[in-house]
Formats: structure tokens, sequence, C-alpha cells
């Protein structure tokens, strides 16, 4: 059983305290309902801080977790910031670049790890530099659509003669 006064009520001042309205609070846990089963200082703060540095405002996380399911979900620790550093030591991806493409689809570091190691791959395959710019954008739409599918369209597109 859950304690209102003790487990929830916290969680709804964090909340409000983070300047959401109780209409947001709703649509933020609607989206992500693991916030209510998350401490807020082992666990929330520590999220709300990783994002908030790599989206470079507030705001932003704020929009995100109103807008986007699951966006709370991701381990700071398990996936956050292994795929950070996957992407930067490994890829050679500047934390600056993938902060660009996070700011609209924070998604591409919230996969598990190797899954985000399989999008390289896939854009590795497609002859995608890493230190392109488009790197990034490419990892971005590879993770929107499943491999077979992708596959499927560049089939298509072959037949009228595309490369």
């Amino acid at each position: 059983m859950v304690n209102v006064e003790k487990n929830l009520a916290p969680k709804f001042q964090f909340l409000r305290d983070l300047g959401l309205s109780e209409s947001d609070i709703v649509v933020a846990i609607l989206k992500n309902h693991g916030i209510l089963l998350f401490n807020v200082q082992r666990s929330i703060v520590p999220k709300l801080e990783m994002w908030e540095s790599l989206l470079g405002s507030r705001e932003l996380v704020l929009k995100h977790l109103k807008k986007r399911g699951r966006f709370f979900f991701s381990s700071v620790e398990k996936t956050l910031h292994p795929n950070l550093k996957f992407l930067r030591d490994e890829c050679g991806i500047p934390e600056e670049r993938v902060s660009v493409v996070l700011r609209s689809r924070p998604q591409l570091i919230s996969h598990k790890p190797e899954s985000l190691r399989a999008l390289v791959a896939r854009a590795d395959e497609l002859g995608m530099p890493r230190q392109s710019r488009m790197f990034v954008r490419t990892l971005d739409a590879l993770q929107r659509v499943s491999k077979e599918r992708f596959e499927a369209k560049v089939e298509f597109m072959r037949r009228f003669g595309w490369s």
C-alpha cells in the first residue's frame, strides 16, 4: 500500500516546485508514470540534472517530460552515461553535437547501450562517416524505423535507379 503523505505528496510537491502546473503534472505522470515509483533524491533529481545539462535548460527538460513517454525511465548510471561515453569516446562524436539532436529527440540515448551500438553498426553499414555532422542525425533517423522496414524502403528506391 502506498502512503500518500509519505510517498506521493513529496513527488507532487517536487514537480510543483519545478514550475509545473497541476495539469502539467497530470500530463507528465501519464507520460512518465514511473515518476510515482522513483525516489525524488536518489532517482528523479539526478535524472533531471543529467537531462538539464544535456538539453541546456530546465524548460526543455520539462517540455520533454510532458511530451515524451518513458522520458525519465532510463537509468543515468546504466544507460545515459554509458551511451554518452560510447558516442563520445568510441565514436568520436563531441557531446555538443549529440546535444543538438537530443534537444528534439532525447530518445537517442535512452535506449539500452546494446541497442545504441546496433544503431551505430547500421549507420556504419550505410557508410556514414562518424566524423560527419550528419552521423548523429542518421542514428536518430535509424532509430525511428526497423532495420527490415528501412531495407524495404532502400530496395524500393533502388528500383527507381536511386543509389
